[in-house]
């Protein structure tokens, strides 16, 4: 007869896990992806493929020197958690749509034809729903969800490893470069840009005040619509000098004296995308295999830190 020693001691199974087997997404079965990460950093490092266009670098450097006023005077300082990046990118979203929807206004019918991430909700919102809506059309989770998807996302490598860009390189800040090309902007937006200085301490809640910043924490975007009501208008170079570049078009951007710096810079990786750049335009070949048969690149062994 079994005790109830024995019976401690015999084997037993446990099912520690769920009935179900959990079904999990693999986007990169072979696993190729950080190989492929790796190469392409290795001939073009600080770049990514949503990296396209260099008027939506000059357009991203303003929306951060401008929404970076406001952030600061509705009470922002930090963004080194989480929770204030969260809070700092609120007040730049709105901005980065507004653009959208300034080129749809303004590009005639080849807009299409541009880099404008959120343009199927953006554009009904701007020419069907005169603006009524809230969130730029856009469902709560759609409008969350921008800050992966939107532009700032694609070009937020450029905006942290450029030189120059932001300070400390945390992809928020505006530095040097960003606030040169804001000013560039501002400049040819004329009569269509929004007031700039902060009044401190005015009293009128619609004013571009700290008072005015604090109360719009939350609705950022009813905010920035308020402050920034003539955003779709501009004259007759508008196109050239303030809207996003057509991706068939390849002409020298009026700004390029201050993008150039900026890509093919003296650091060590802007040293590397000049000479890519020089030994794909001497190139003959027509498509990726046989540039690939082109002298090699190597990859300096020091990579520069980049510059506070």
């Amino acid at each position: 007869m079994a005790t109830k020693a024995d019976a401690d001691s015999e084997p037993r199974l446990l099912f520690t896990a769920p009935w179900e087997p959990v079904v999990v997404r693999r986007g990169d079965a072979l696993g190729l992806g950080p190989l492929a990460d790796q190469f392409s950093n290795a001939v073009a490092p600080d770049l990514s493929y949503r990296v396209r266009d260099g008027r939506w670098v000059t357009i991203l450097a303003w929306c951060l020197a401008r929404s970076h006023a406001v952030f600061h005077a509705s009470g922002g300082r930090s963004v080194e958690t989480r929770n204030q990046q969260r809070l700092r990118y609120a007040w730049l979203r709105p901005l980065e749509l507004m653009w959208v929807a300034r080129t749809i206004a303004l590009a005639n019918d080849d807009w299409r034809d541009r880099s404008l991430a959120g343009q199927r909700r953006v554009r009904p919102w701007y020419e069907d729903d005169h603006q009524s809506t809230d969130r730029f059309g856009m469902s709560v989770d759609q409008f969350r969800a921008y800050r992966q998807t939107g532009m700032y996302s694609g070009y937020r490598i450029a905006l942290r490893k450029w030189p120059g860009m932001t300070k400390g390189c945390d992809g928020w800040t505006p530095g040097p470069a960003t606030n040169a090309l804001a000013d560039w902007l501002d400049e040819k937006l004329g009569s269509a840009r929004p007031p700039r200085p902060l009044h401190a301490g005015a009293g009128d809640e619609d004013r571009l005040s700290t008072r005015s910043a604090k109360l719009g924490s939350g609705e950022e975007h009813r905010w920035w619509l308020r402050h920034w009501k003539n955003f779709g208008e501009g004259g007759r170079s508008a196109d050239k000098n303030t809207l996003a570049s057509r991706r068939d078009e390849f002409t020298v951007l009026p700004e390029v004296h201050l993008l150039k710096p900026l890509v093919f810079g003296d650091d060590t990786s802007g040293k590397l995308r000049q000479k890519v750049a020089r030994e794909v335009a001497n190139a003959s070949a027509t498509e990726h295999i046989g540039m690939s048969d082109c002298h090699a690149v190597r990859r300096p062994r020091q990579h520069a830190e980049c510059p506070a």
